[in-house]
């Protein structure tokens, strides 16, 4: 009987003896390679090499005191493409994804990225619902040191160009206001603090001044208008400087205002080279 027992174990220390860096442990037919407490089906300290029968394109997994990577090659053709993925439980099914972690946070090791089944990606967060969603802020980096920041603060999003120097401030675009800066997108629409360099503005207006021409259209005397603008300062219906400075110029009102002012001018010089014809007349009739 002792004997019987001896075999298995003879033929065991034979396959160490043997294969010198490959073991075996006769309780769990756990294989170590490079390593004799092998703790799993197939352990390999070192780096690892799977091979394509009958070709010489390969796997690598290769190990550094820096990390690890995984490299496909053929040597013959070049570089062939690494594929990673996961199979869904149906013919169409997108339940399956693709988890990156790195770091932990009380013992349990912490998704950085995902890719959803769906074909979804999400960094820093594990539900996307967008082909890209990223929770927290981004740069994209340019020619030179120059970057495009997404970021956020207690205000809101907003989005910003650096230069090429990668600290001057190229533009800001952002949902919520705040003066000193070059641009702002809200609610409201666009401030800009600057200038504003452009082939053509085009200003809806939601009316026109040509009723300035209808007949019945009554025009201040200009009795009356200097009068007003004696005690004024201003034409009438025309903001004031202590209002422009307060609060600017609507483009459209202040181009249909100057307008309206235009078209009422032509008609005062109008009545007055009619009056002035009548004057002619009247002295060429009393010189006669």
């Amino acid at each position: 009987m002792k004997k019987k027992l001896l075999l298995p174990l003879a033929l065991s220390v034979f396959s160490i003896s043997g294969f010198a860096q490959v073991y075996t442990n006769p309780s769990t037919g756990d294989v170590g390679i490079g390593t004799s407490s092998p703790l799993k089906k197939l352990h390999v300290v070192g780096d690892t090499r799977i091979q394509r029968g009958g070709s010489t394109n390969y796997l690598d997994f290769s190990f550094n005191a820096s990390y690890t990577t995984i490299m496909s090659d053929h040597p013959g053709t070049g570089q062939k493409s690494l594929v990673i993925g996961v199979s869904p439980t149906g013919p169409t099914g997108t339940d399956r994804h693709i988890f990156f972690q790195a770091g932990k946070s009380s013992g349990a090791m912490q998704t950085r990225m995902i890719i959803h089944g769906n074909g979804n990606v999400g960094i820093g967060n594990t539900s996307p619902t967008y082909k890209l969603q990223v929770t927290g802020n981004s740069k994209w980096t340019g020619n030179a040191s120059s970057f495009t920041e997404v970021n956020s603060n207690t205000s809101g999003q907003y989005l910003r160009q650096y230069g090429n120097d990668g600290s001057t401030q190229s533009w800001l675009i952002r949902g919520y206001a705040l003066n000193g800066v070059q641009a702002e997108f809200n609610s409201g629409g666009i401030n800009v603090n600057g200038k504003i360099k452009t082939k053509e503005v085009n200003v809806t207006a939601s009316g026109w001044l040509d009723y300035v021409f209808r007949p019945g259209y009554q025009l201040m005397p200009l009795s009356e208008l200097e009068t007003f603008i004696h005690k004024n300062g201003h034409l009438p219906d025309v903001p004031t400087e202590a209002e422009v400075m307060e609060n600017g110029v609507n483009l459209a009102e202040m181009n249909a205002k100057l307008l309206e002012k235009v078209e009422e001018l032509t008609l005062y010089v109008l009545e007055l080279q009619r009056k002035n014809e009548e004057q002619d007349e009247l002295i060429k009739t009393l010189m006669n």
